[in-house]
């Protein structure tokens, strides 16, 4: 009976299909400066084997080179080794969400430490600054009814249109020249 790979080396397999590499290629896409060696092809090698000398990594550095060299998040690469439960589907914008920051994180990773944190804090203040102020609670004594607006509001209303239309355009061009 011949033994199947495990589920890594299943997902390893897929990996590498996708882009039409071999365990070589994998090895020069995981060096970085810290390891210009790259994941030993031995190794790579024992993950893609069948039967009872198949291997799965365990190592955090390891499980994040891996994830460095395919570009993909690091949970996905920690799922497949077993290290997280499997991926509950989410909603499709968390899905891109995270591969978008994952991205970035690979971008910003090669810049200093300082550059990207003010990077993240540029990030938050303009979510701050964008985000609309949250709307007043409805008085709980007081139910919330919504009437028609009286007859002399709306009549207001219509003369301040009016009123707007037959003036000057509510735009007016100004000249920055001085």
């Amino acid at each position: 009976m011949k033994q199947m790979q495990t589920p890594f080396g299943q997902w390893l397999t897929e990996k590498l299909d996708e882009r039409g590499w071999i365990a070589a290629d994998l090895t020069r896409a995981s060096q970085t400066p810290d390891n210009p060696r790259g994941l030993d092809s031995g190794l790579i090698s024992r993950w893609l084997r069948d039967g009872p000398l198949a291997a799965t990594p365990t190592h955090a550095e390891t499980l994040s080179r891996l994830a460095h060299a395919f570009r993909v998040p690091d949970s996905e690469v920690y799922r497949a080794a077993g290290r997280l439960p499997p991926d509950i589907p989410s909603n499709p914008i968390q899905s891109e969400l995270e591969e978008r920051l994952h991205h970035l994180g690979t971008i910003l990773s090669k810049y200093p430490r300082a550059f990207w944190l003010a990077v993240i804090e540029a990030s938050e203040h303009f979510a701050e600054s964008t985000t609309p102020p949250p709307s007043p609670p409805v008085s709980a004594t007081k139910p919330h009814v919504l009437n028609a607006p009286s007859r002399s509001l709306t009549t207001a209303t219509s003369r301040r249109r009016k009123r707007l239309t037959d003036s000057q355009p509510a735009f007016v061009p100004v000249s920055l020249a001085a």
